[in-house]
C-alpha cells in the first residue's frame, strides 16, 4: 500500500513539473514572436490630470433629520393634513421664534391676542396653530398664550414674544 502512494506521488509530481514547464515555454515562445513581429505591447494614453476646484459645503440651511423640533413639525403637519384641528393656521412660513404675541383683547368674556409675524398682525383664537411647527392655541389670558406642543408638552408665549414655561 505504501509503494502504491509513493508511485502515485511521484508521477502526479511528474506530470505537474511537465505542465508548469511546457506553459511557461508556450508563454515565453508568444512574447518573443510579439517582439519580433513589432507589436509592442497595446498601451492607451494617459488621460490629462485635470485639476478641479474644491467644493464648499456650508449645512447653514440644512435641517437636522433627527432633530425634535423637525419631528414634531412633521407630526404638525401630518395631524393637519389629516384634518384633526378645526382652527386656522397662521404663519406657517415663519418658525414660531420669529412671532411675538402683542397685546391681549378681553371683551365680554371673550379673550383674543394679537400676534404680529413678520410685520402682519393677525388675531388667533383658541384652537388656532401658530408657527412653521404648527402649535396649538390652548388658552389666551393677560399672562399670555399657554400652547401646546404636538407631543403633549406646553408652554406660554408671554406678551412682547417672551417663551416662558
Amino acid at each position: 500500500m505504501l509503494l502504491i502512494k509513493r508511485f502515485l506521488m511521484g508521477i502526479s509530481a511528474f506530470v505537474l513539473t511537465g505542465c508548469m514547464a511546457a506553459g511557461e515555454d508556450a508563454a515565453q515562445e508568444w512574447v518573443s514572436k510579439q517582439r519580433l513581429a513589432g507589436n509592442p505591447m497595446p498601451s492607451g494614453a494617459l488621460p490629462s490630470i485635470e485639476d478641479t476646484p474644491p467644493a464648499t459645503f456650508t449645512a447653514i440651511n440644512v435641517v437636522d433629520p433627527f432633530s425634535p423640533e423637525r419631528v414634531s413639525q412633521q407630526r404638525a403637519i401630518s395631524s393637519a393634513q389629516q384634518g384633526d384641528s378645526n382652527g386656522k393656521v397662521y404663519f406657517s412660513n415663519l418658525p414660531l421664534s420669529a412671532v411675538r404675541n402683542v397685546g391681549f383683547i378681553a371683551s365680554q368674556g371673550h379673550r383674543s391676542t394679537a400676534v404680529d409675524g413678520a410685520g402682519v398682525y393677525v388675531y388667533p383664537q383658541v384652537g388656532d396653530r401658530l408657527g412653521n411647527e404648527q402649535i396649538e392655541i390652548v388658552e389666551i389670558s393677560a399672562k399670555g398664550i399657554r400652547m401646546r406642543q404636538v407631543d403633549g408638552s406646553e408652554f406660554w408665549l408671554s406678551h412682547k414674544g417672551g417663551k416662558g414655561s
